[in-house]
């Protein structure tokens, strides 16, 4: 047996930073242990045979990648498919199509058991980012690598144009009145797409000055003020943030949330962003009255965030 059934993946949060990344922005990923992947040889559920067959599918494609010298490293694929005839599968409780890193975790899960560890030792941060890219490109076609970067290292990462910084402890938020929160759309969504309106829209000069440009310049100022722990700042920004979202990228964010969307920003009982890609899966929020907020958005899905 080579892998370790006793490490688990966390799923991934892209805080802030979201579509701007793509241009350069600043951006804050943190791990989500809530969900998570693991390893184990356990009989398969009925929902979790769907998994033993995307896994095989997975390294059906992966064999074809390191055929093709797609994969640029060497990946011990003889001991994996190994694995996988003895009776191992890879289990998840991370919703597909969420944004949550769900491919991220099995990307990370496989460099991290089957490439081999000489190899892995002396990789820089960037150096790693890249090659965890190369196996996610067999999920979504051309990855940033953030996801199974974020899952292999299970810390926060915060992106710079030129730069990754490892956040070794993100602020847990414990002693403040500051609460995070994620709305369940229950809508899954497809990242690309979405990326892509973006950008195309980011080309337009109305859309760059009034909701682009002020995005980069608010993202930095917001990741900034929440690892500084400087709480009134922080939701300062986030305000403003979420007022250009709702006004400028309603199209991202499901109709049926804008009235939620804005009735938090006119009460200043809490503040809704865009958490990811977008356009469903989880909405992030913010409060520094949670029982309070808990009671005003009682009819959705509403998970408070345990770090």
């Amino acid at each position: 047996m080579t892998m370790n059934q006793n490490r688990f993946y966390s799923s991934k949060l892209l805080l802030f930073g979201e579509h701007t990344v793509v241009l350069g922005g600043e951006a804050l990923a943190i791990p989500y242990p809530n969900y998570r992947s693991y390893w184990t040889n356990r009989t398969a559920t009925q929902e979790e045979i769907q998994l033993v067959e995307a896994l095989k599918a997975f390294i059906l494609l992966l064999e074809q990648y390191i055929h093709t010298k797609k994969i640029t490293y060497s990946i011990q694929i003889e001991k994996l498919k190994m694995d996988i005839q003895d009776g191992y599968f890879f289990s998840t409780n991370i919703p597909i199509g969420y944004g949550l890193g769900s491919s991220g975790t099995i990307c990370a899960a496989v460099y991290d058991n089957y490439v081999p560890k000489e190899h892995k030792q002396n990789l820089s941060t960037r150096e790693l980012q890249k090659e965890l890219a190369q196996l996610e490109n067999i999920f979504h076609g051309n990855s940033s690598g953030i996801d199974p970067l974020v899952c292999y290292l299970n810390k926060g990462i915060c992106l710079q144009k030129d730069n990754i910084e490892i956040i070794e402890s993100v602020p847990r938020l414990k002693g403040s009145s500051l609460t995070g929160f994620l709305i369940d759309t229950q809508i899954k969504r497809s990242t690309t797409p979405l990326v892509e309106y973006f950008k195309k829209r980011s080309k337009e000069k109305i859309f760059y000055e009034n909701c682009t440009f002020p995005l980069l310049n608010l993202s930095t100022k917001i990741i900034e003020s929440y690892l500084g722990e400087k709480h009134e700042t922080f939701l300062a920004t986030l305000k403003h943030i979420s007022k250009i979202q709702l006004e400028y990228m309603h199209e991202m964010i499901p109709q049926i949330f804008h009235k939620i969307w804005k009735t938090g920003l006119e009460s200043d009982l809490y503040s809704l962003k865009i958490c990811g890609a977008g356009g469903g899966g989880l909405i992030l929020g913010f409060t520094s009255n949670w029982e309070s907020t808990k009671q005003a958005l009682g009819d959705y899905l509403i998970e408070k965030i345990s770090f």
